[in-house]
């Protein structure tokens, strides 16, 4: 049983999540949600009953409950979102700015172990190609739970470690940045980034098409989109457990009552574990075919079971 849990943890995992050493918090972030004006024109919204008014360069934070709330932007469109149990907080971004975080050893002192492992990719920034565990989001609703920042947008990067509690394990932080911010931080060269130019992509990817992915738009890393049944198995019996999935989920996300939660994830973890032990057997068997389609079903589905603020159109 241990190999099939295995298995489903390891598609649980983010992009950024950095081996066996946790970052120290500063302080639990459950509920707590920064809203920040990066634009020259005030920020007008509402959020359920409160009304916010905000300039250039000025950030907040508010203390959400969980359950359902309502966001209602300057022109009066509404988006509904839920808060759920086991949240870190996260960002409302009533304009649709984009939002990065930062993940890199700060102040080691001692040699990284080789458990110690961050995840990179490639973003562009404000037309500037870089690589390193960089995530990005324009999301109305950024997930803390998926972002994991220690450092939020109204901090800066402690300048000793020993600020911090429980220091003595710490060797990983992650830092939130506005675009701005992050721009400047960048320009710095700090430690943990790469920087590529045009022309070492050209001669790294010189097969015709291979890198068409390339744009000096900046980059968006995180993205859900709403629940679609456009998976098809050609096993039956992972077919089977794949349905009773899609509606369990579905359930889920017209479901208004956190306390839900937790009753849904059970019946959705059930028949999480048969999928493993079938596509178990598949592989044991070399048998591929189901391969990609099975990775995509589990990292969806598990995301949005792993999601601390979910909002429309998410939601059903």
């Amino acid at each position: 049983m241990y190999r099939y849990f295995y298995l489903i943890i390891v598609l649980y995992i983010t992009p950024l999540v950095t081996g066996c050493d946790n970052p120290a918090i500063r302080e639990k972030q459950n509920g707590v949600f920064y809203i920040s004006n990066n634009q020259l024109e005030l920020l007008e919204f509402k959020v359920d009953n409160t009304k916010f008014l905000m300039g250039k360069g000025e950030v907040k934070k508010i203390k959400l409950n969980n359950g359902e709330h309502v966001l209602v932007d300057s022109q009066g469109k509404q988006s509904v979102f839920m808060v759920y149990p086991g949240n870190r907080g996260g960002i409302i971004n009533p304009n649709r700015d984009i939002y990065y975080s930062f993940t890199a050893l700060f102040k080691q002192e001692y040699a990284p172990s080789e458990e110690t492992r961050i995840d990179e990719r490639t973003v562009w920034v404000n037309g500037i190609l870089l690589r390193g565990a960089i995530n990005s989001s324009d999301s109305l609703f950024i997930d803390n739970n998926i972002f994991n920042c220690d450092i939020p947008i109204d901090e800066s990067l402690p300048t000793y470690l020993s600020d911090w509690e429980g220091n003595e394990k710490v060797n990983v932080l992650t830092k939130c940045f506005t675009r701005d911010d992050f721009y400047q931080y960048i320009i710095k060269f700090p430690y943990g980034i790469k920087f590529h130019s045009e022309h070492n992509l050209l001669t790294q990817y010189n097969e015709k098409d291979s890198f068409n992915w390339i744009d000096k738009n900046n980059t968006r890393t995180d993205s859900l989109s709403p629940l679609e049944y456009n998976f098809s198995f050609r096993d039956e019996k992972l077919m089977k457990e794949a349905i009773s999935i899609h509606k369990i989920v579905e359930k889920y996300l017209t479901s208004r009552d956190p306390t839900e939660r937790k009753l849904f994830y059970d019946e959705y973890h059930e028949h999480i574990i048969k999928m493993a032990i079938l596509y178990d057997q598949q592989i044991r068997n070399h048998i591929f075919i189901d391969r990609e389609m099975y990775l995509d079903f589990i990292k969806k589905n598990g995301r949005i079971f792993g999601a601390g603020i979910l909002g429309e159109p998410i939601l059903i």
